[in-house]
């Protein structure tokens, strides 16, 4: 009887344990999961556009199809932002996908969008050209991020950055 008091106490103290230890993580109303990120779309989408050196502009919802040929029924939310003037190459887009699948065809459209710019520049600019060649693509559940830019590594890492703990 003893032994099984002592099994019921450490079974107890392990249960108590555990529960305490999940108290602990993160908040649920600000958790973070390696799907989600820790700001809103709006947000990440304004200190990244801050960080491209040249002129841009908001894609409104014609360009978003036509050009970077989004599905809009596949997208919850997008910001893109791409050059005001025809010398520069430089564009970013954001996309929050309404499903994992519908951010896999996201992303097959951003691929397209620079195909299509690396046809665009490989003529016209050869230093652009490069940048479309170096362009950055990442898909973080339903949220996908492309640009092109002199900073696509910084700007790669800033968005990554939302997405750890």
């Amino acid at each position: 009887m003893k032994q099984c008091k002592k099994a019921i106490l450490c079974l107890l103290a392990f249960a108590m344990a555990v529960t305490f230890a999940a108290c602990t993580g993160e908040p649920s109303s600000g958790g973070n999961t390696a799907n989600e990120p820790s700001k809103t779309l709006d947000e990440m989408a304004q200190e990244l556009s801050a960080d491209i050196e040249v002129a841009t502009m908001e894609a409104d919802e014609t360009i978003l199809q036509d050009i970077y040929h989004l599905d809009m029924n596949q997208v919850e939310e997008a910001k893109a932002y791409m050059a005001m003037m025809n010398v520069h190459a430089d564009d970013l887009v954001i996309v929050k996908a309404k499903s994992e699948d519908d951010a896999k065809a996201v992303e097959e459209s951003l691929k397209q969008r620079n195909a299509d710019s690396a046809q665009t520049w490989e003529q016209y600019l050869p230093e652009q050209y490069e940048l479309v060649q170096n362009y950055k693509l990442e898909r973080r559940g339903n949220y996908v991020f492309y640009t092109v830019s002199s900073k696509a590594d910084d700007l790669l890492a800033k968005f990554q950055s939302y997405f750890e703990s």
